[in-house]
């Protein structure tokens, strides 16, 4: 205010109204850059929000990730969540320069009105008859510096445009984020009190369950009493030296379907499910003997010889473990909490160096590990959920969605294809959405789906109930699938008509 009534001292009322006007100009053309600069801002913000949760989520899953073999899906999701970021932060560079140049091009737009109106003033003859020639040089040096400080207070307003429009997107961007606390605490209040409500109901039912499920195994299968149950104990709790347990010599050996790994002595060579004891190159394809099949002719699947493992700080989980398993087996790993049961799966996968021993494996390509943590895909529709870890095929592929809906109705899962309205391709939040049984349901699903010839899975049926659980073996053993399963020792998988009824083997940690 102090140099408008200074300008208008100074000058005239027109030239004061001229500056203002030139300003709320400015002011209108820098609104029309301003608001998609916003937009951009608080879309930049929430894509590069959405590209940081994919690391986070990576971070959290990685063991569970990797037991996957799932690094081709999860890098693909990462670009694509990397591209949109890109995208939109071109877009904005681009109005941001735009922005920049026209508060520049203002800023020089200035200095010109500021000549052109003191010209005006001059030439027209509004100045009194009696200045003399240096009277009016003073006149246009005080009048020419008011206009361009008055001037000037305006387009130091102008160059705060870039900052107003950054603060406009992260303010609104922090505004959802406070709503969206709020009703996750309101959420949580209602969880809250649902829960301590049907808390003892649930418990009740489970109970009534499960003595249920144990009396229809116990009727069903007494005829299958004659099914081997071979208990292995092994030692725990003592500390050996790190360095008796030595690291892996080389890389494992792969071939047409099977593959070796050694953690005392040269990894061995396989072909064709045949454990073969010499390094040396095989052929591709190697006739079964004898040896690799059992009475029955069943081809041997999975083999580990004097298998040990240990922890980071050198206590032993267990040692001289040994074991075979032929094609059709279900083995059951049971064990108390922290006996190493988790760890002989990612030993299994070649994830845990600390082992000593020999274990043979089907390649890559023909097992698949499920982690004891279920995890949901990166991707967002029903297929990506499904074929994980496979890639999301492209637009147009040929698939038997039919039987993919059967899988999902064998698990209990034909509600996820309600919610969809059988749009297999539409867009959800399954993280949030699926619960852990529900995720569970969902991994045997994905093991169903790529049918591998072995499958190795860590307490793959703990949160979906007992008759539940016990459903999806029979779902597995119905469609011929190898299968090494990890149980609590307390589970009920360790009943003794349970584990008669499914497992060949039952191996104690």
């Amino acid at each position: 205010m102090y140099y408008t009534y200074w300008t208008y001292q100074i000058t005239t009322g027109y030239v004061v109204l001229a500056v203002y006007a030139f300003f709320l100009i400015s002011l209108m053309l820098e609104s029309l850059i301003i608001r998609p600069i916003a937009r951009l801002v608080f879309e930049q913000e929430r894509k590069e929000g959405d590209f940081r949760f994919a690391h986070m989520r990576l971070r959290s899953f990685l063991t569970e990730i990797t037991l996957y073999r799932a690094g081709a899906a999860e890098r693909i999701h990462l670009d694509h969540a990397l591209q949109p970021v890109l995208a939109n932060q071109l877009r904005l560079v681009m109005w941001r320069w735009l922005l920049s140049a026209c508060t520049t091009g203002l800023e020089y737009a200035g200095a010109l009105l500021n000549y052109s109106c003191l010209g005006l003033v001059v030439f027209t003859g509004n100045l009194p008859a009696d200045m003399d020639s240096g009277q009016r040089a003073r006149w246009v040096s005080n009048a020419s510096f008011a206009t361009l400080t008055l001037i000037y207070s305006f387009t130091q307003m102008l160059d705060l445009a870039s900052q107003f429009s950054t603060l406009a997107g992260v303010t609104f961007r922090v505004g959802q984020l406070l709503q969206e606390l709020d009703r996750l605490e309101g959420q949580a209040e209602t969880n809250n009190i649902c829960t301590s409500a049907a808390t003892a109901a649930v418990a009740k039912e489970e109970d009534q369950d499960e003595q249920a499920t144990l009396l229809s195994i116990t009727a069903d299968g007494s005829h299958n009493s004659s099914r081997t149950q071979q208990q292995l104990a092994s030692s725990s709790g003592r500390s050996v030296p790190r360095s008796s347990l030595q690291q892996p010599t080389g890389s494992p050996s792969q071939h047409a379907q099977m593959q070796s790994c050694s953690y005392e002595e040269p990894a061995l060579s396989s072909g064709d499910s045949q454990l073969v004891s010499d390094s040396a190159a095989l052929p591709d394809q190697l006739q079964l003997s004898q040896h690799d099949c059992d009475k029955q002719g069943r081809q041997l699947v999975a083999a580990v010889h004097d298998f040990s493992c240990q922890r980071p700080d050198g206590k032993l989980l267990f040692q001289n473990l040994s074991f075979e398993v032929h094609q059709g087996d279900m083995v059951l790993v049971t064990g108390a909490s922290g006996c190493g049961k988790s760890t002989l799966v990612c030993a299994l996968a070649q994830l845990w160096p600390l082992c000593q021993g020999q274990c043979q494996m089907p390649v890559q390509d023909q097992v698949m590990f499920l982690p004891q943590r279920p995890v949901a895909a990166p991707g967002n529709t029903l297929l990506e959920q499904l074929i994980y870890p496979a890639v999301m095929p492209e637009e147009g592929s040929a698939l038997d969605l039919q039987h993919l809906a059967l899988l999902l109705q064998q698990v209990g899962l034909t509600e996820l294809l309600q919610r969809v309205q059988e749009n297999w391709r539409l867009s959800q939040n399954w993280q949030g959405m699926l619960s852990p049984g529900e995720l569970q349901r969902l991994s045997i699903a994905r093991v169903l789906y790529h049918h591998p010839l072995l499958a190795v899975m860590d307490e793959p049926v703990s949160a979906v109930g007992t008759s539940a659980g016990i459903d999806m073996l029979k779902l597995l053993q119905h469609h011929s699938i190898t299968t090494i399963v990890t149980g609590q020792a307390d589970s009920p998988l360790t009943h003794n008509n349970v584990s008669e009824t499914f497992f060949a083997l039952v191996i104690s940690l």
